[in-house]
């Protein structure tokens, strides 16, 4: 089932942020949440949207029955390539995770078009 490969998805891109030192333990200000800026780039770093602001999004979404909130695209990858590619640590893991759900996504909203 899809929704549920989205949700081990989701989970394993958690747990690899956490085994790849990239999880923050302080919460981001409402400020900080509120920006209107792609992947809140004025206020937090890309791991930090990763964490607060992407997986409860789509942990909100794969939870409501009618999967209401799904984004009509989505390429998260292209911008976890383009930030990863300047850390030391290494991100391999996380992104092809960021690829799968990316894939993920995108097959799910490509069947419900049709």
């Amino acid at each position: 089932m899809k929704k549920q490969s989205i949700i081990q998805t989701i989970e394993q891109l958690n747990r690899l942020l956490k085994t790849c030192q990239l999880w923050s333990a302080e919460q981001p200000t409402p400020q900080q949440l509120a920006s209107s800026e792609p992947f809140c780039v004025d206020t937090m770093t890309f791991e930090q949207w990763l964490q607060w602001v992407l997986i409860p999004k789509l942990t909100a979404v794969v939870n409501d029955p009618h999967f209401n909130g799904l984004p009509h695209r989505s390429d998260i990858h292209a911008m976890a390539t383009y930030v990863f590619e300047k850390y030391e640590q290494d991100t391999d893991d996380i992104s092809r995770v960021i690829k799968r759900l990316d894939q993920l996504l995108n097959d799910y909203k490509q069947q419900t078009i049709h």
